[in-house]
């Protein structure tokens, strides 16, 4: 279905809000109608904002005239969250600053629009010896301002958990062009911010009960309002303990845009090992990873049969095989599924004692051991290639 572009009247007073780009053509409308998922979606136009300044009064705009807004980031993902008949704002070209970094408190501030890659190279780059840790496949194109709309968790998450909690604090434009910055104790700082933690405060109170019974209790709970969180800050602390960015973080901007944020960073590890291990069948992995988990592992991830298969008809991905070829010659059975499992440790003598203690959990199970660097990026580069391999997968099957 074929959706009209704003007036003309309308894209006018746009383009004067903004020194950056207003899109409407058919074909940038087309190109914002998909992400990573199956979804099709044809929004009604497109704002690439130069200056984050100019967000709370493009967004005021917006509301006035009664246009929805959609905040994008890479387009990566999967069910359809960055497409909708909206006004698509896309930070990913202009608003993608390392603002600060503070490396005694551990943190940085960056914009909506960098991508996590290039936050983890430039503080490497600056020698601060911190990461962020949440690092999800797509680590090369994602925002951090998606993955704050996802609440992504990554590979890592065994250890570092998910960007909600790895973030202290939001700089947001709220939908009617306000400005507000979210942390815990904003609500002793700021009347507004206290009037909306009221708000939340007499909702999450009045359902408290549903919300300790009825929330998913996983490890990699991401998307949706997490209300759990706002609960167990509220028991804690009352309203002064309430961190308003991590209801906002998993929201896919329902609530807010984001104009910046204060994340939490981490230790670089000493030193780190990989374990592949292969299994004649998906289930008999599947099997292994609990015990695995109490290895204590900093994570644990699956290639299955059908990532090998597009693998070897993928002319970049091929060559990545080869260590599936090394665990082969130690099988008796054809290798159909593997498990990656990571290890971080001060030492390389305690990196050897957590290999160990994997290989006394799943003694039977054909695996290689991998040290190096360049072996570990191999592996798992294939694992960031999943994805978009299985993008090849013909027909409904994808």
């Amino acid at each position: 279905m074929q959706h009209q572009p704003v007036p003309d009247d309308i894209a006018r007073e746009l383009s004067r809000l903004t020194e950056g780009e207003v899109r409407l053509s058919p074909h940038d409308r087309g190109l914002y109608a998909t992400d990573a998922s199956l979804y099709q979606v044809q929004p009604l136009g497109v704002v690439i904002p130069r200056y984050i300044a100019e967000v709370p009064n493009l967004v005021r705009f917006c509301h006035d005239h009664q246009l929805p807004i959609l905040p994008r980031g890479a387009g990566s993902s999967l069910a359809g969250q960055t497409v909708n008949r909206a006004l698509v704002f896309d930070f990913s070209r202009y608003c993608n600053e390392l603002l600060e970094i503070n490396i005694n408190n551990r943190t940085c501030r960056v914009q909506p629009g960098i991508v996590l890659d290039d936050l983890n190279n430039a503080l490497a780059e600056q020698g601060t010896g911190l990461f962020f840790g949440p690092d999800v496949a797509t680590s090369s194109h994602a925002n951090l301002g998606g993955m704050i709309g996802n609440n992504s968790a990554g590979a890592r998450s065994i250890i570092y958990g998910r960007t909600v909690e790895n973030l202290n604090a939001l700089d947001v434009a709220l939908a009617d062009g306000r400005t507000m910055r979210f942390y815990e104790g904003a609500a002793a700082d700021d009347p507004q911010v206290r009037e909306i933690t009221e708000q939340i405060a007499a909702v999450v109170l009045k359902y408290a009960s549903e919300i300790k019974q009825r929330f998913p209790r996983t490890r990699r709970r991401v998307n949706g309002y997490n209300l759990d969180l706002i609960l167990t800050q509220l028991e804690k602390g009352g309203l002064n303990a309430v961190n308003l960015s991590h209801l906002c973080c998993g929201s896919e901007g329902t609530l807010a845009l984001t104009l910046s944020a204060e994340l939490k960073l981490s230790p670089l590890p000493v030193t780190r090992g990989l374990a592949v291990l292969g299994f004649a069948s998906l289930d008999e992995a599947l099997a292994a990873v609990n015990p695995i988990i109490n290895t204590h592992p900093s994570a644990v991830e699956l290639i299955d049969d059908m990532v090998m298969k597009t693998a070897k008809l993928n002319q970049s991905a091929r060559p990545l095989l080869h260590i599936f070829d090394s665990l082969a010659d130690r099988s008796d059975t054809d290798i159909n599924s593997a498990l990656y499992v990571e290890y971080y440790a001060d030492s390389a003598e305690e990196l050897s004692q957590h290999f160990a203690a994997l290989d006394r959990t799943v003694p039977d199970v054909p695996a290689l051991y991998l040290h190096k660097a360049e072996e570990m990026a191999d592996a798992w580069a294939l694992r960031k290639a999943a994805e978009p391999l299985l993008h090849a997968l013909p027909g409904l099957r994808k």
